[in-house]
């Protein structure tokens, strides 16, 4: 675990909001995940193993572009797919780059689609509302915590002199 500093606090203030609104997927939720593409990056087909935590739980809509944790946004991927390339691209557009030839495209697409089409997306309006919802909350909690980190050091300064 990190030094529990204040700024550390706050991101987990911020992070405790937002998974109450929009959490990541459990384990059960990820074996699925794992199984339905089969050990597999899906987007460059590497074997991924898992013991060597060689996979990541990817988001086909970047979470910075409002992307929800639901199933349906998440796919298994390598580290370079989702570390070092892919990032905040649209994922269609990234798996056509990614691949040749066009079937090797339209099997990938066709996997991810048909893992989609079991878990839907939450509606994007609501999600969004939620979302703001929680990050206002945050930094409600954020400027409670501050004041009384603030007042705390008044009180230990004034006792140190």
């Amino acid at each position: 675990m990190p030094a529990v500093t204040t700024a550390y606090v706050k991101n987990i203030i911020r992070r405790g909001f937002s998974e109450l609104v929009d959490p990541s997927p459990t384990r059960e939720e990820q074996d699925l995940i794992w199984a339905h593409f089969k050990s597999t990056c899906a987007f460059c087909g590497r074997l991924l193993n898992r013991k060597a935590e060689e996979g990541r739980i990817d988001h086909l809509l970047a979470a910075s572009k409002g992307g929800a944790n639901a199933l349906g946004n998440r796919v298994l991927s390598c580290g370079c797919c989702n570390d070092k390339e892919k990032l905040d691209q649209q994922w269609e557009t990234f798996l056509a780059r990614k691949v040749n030839p066009s079937n090797e495209f339209a099997i990938r697409k066709k996997q991810i689609l048909e893992w989609q089409s079991i878990h839907r997306l939450p509606d994007a309006t609501h999600h969004r509302v939620l979302r703001d919802a929680a990050d206002r909350i945050a930094a409600d909690v954020i400027k409670y915590f501050e004041s009384s980190v603030s007042e705390i050091r008044i009180l230990k300064d004034e006792n140190l002199r």
